[in-house]
């Protein structure tokens, strides 16, 4: 968060600047503010592939630990034995998982109570809860796989959302450079027209003007990239 906001206050800076540069006072507020939220929008939409990329760990780690748990009985077994497997990225959690049980406390639904509780996702999370169900009784360990399929179905979804999800931001910023790429080439269509647009207090108005609709539409187009989540 220090580096999201020093990259805030950098960006609004240049806001600041080019306004002055461009001798354009009603354009310094519009600027400054929209260039210093861009770095929570790369944040969000970095957020879906962030998204993405847990749950095919997720997927691959809990697949790996249901089948071993389904042939031997023994749920930390099970873990140790697909550690290697597990990315580094959820690895140290099952780590810490396997050397609590072990170690300090052999409390599985406990330790699987934290687990979940350090792992920010649904479907793991009803995965977890099967499982300490299955301590009790393990008879229920047929209900860990229709779990599992529930990551399958959700990057299926996921996969035919993605580009109409992303289709609206791809349209927004193309036609926003279309209007910014303009004021530079009605320097050469007109030049009146150009000395008009930038000399002249009106001109600059509107120059503000288009400049706070860009980062309206910006925001705006970017809220609808969210990553898809699944709800219990």
């Amino acid at each position: 968060m220090t580096m999201v906001y020093f990259a805030s206050f950098i960006l609004a800076v240049l806001g600041i600047v080019i306004s002055m540069l461009c001798d354009n006072i009603f354009m310094l507020v519009p600027l400054s503010i929209g260039l210093a939220i861009v770095p929570t929008w790369f944040i969000k939409i970095r957020e879906i592939s962030v998204q993405k990329a847990l749950t095919e760990h997720l997927e691959t780690a809990i697949s790996g630990i249901t089948t071993s748990y389904m042939r031997n009985d023994n749920f930390i077994q099970a873990v140790e034995e697909n550690l290697k497997y597990i990315d580094f990225s959820i690895q140290p959690y099952f780590i810490i998982f396997v050397n609590e049980n072990k170690l300090l406390n052999s409390n599985i639904d406990y330790g699987l109570r934290k687990l979940k509780s350090e792992i920010n996702n649904n479907i793991f999370d009803e995965w977890c809860d099967a499982v300490i169900q299955c301590q009790s009784d393990k008879g229920l360990k047929v209900t860990l796989f229709p779990i599992l399929n529930k990551f399958s179905e959700l990057k299926n979804i996921q996969a035919e959302l993605d580009t109409t999800m992303m289709l609206p931001l791809q349209e927004f910023f193309m036609l926003a450079g279309l209007v910014i790429a303009g004021i530079p080439l009605m320097y050469f269509l007109n030049k009146a027209w150009f000395t008009a647009l930038i000399g002249t207090t009106i001109g600059k108005i509107i120059i503000a003007f288009t400049v706070l609709s860009i980062f309206i539409g910006a925001g705006k187009a970017v809220s609808l990239c969210k990553p898809l989540e699944y709800r219990r």
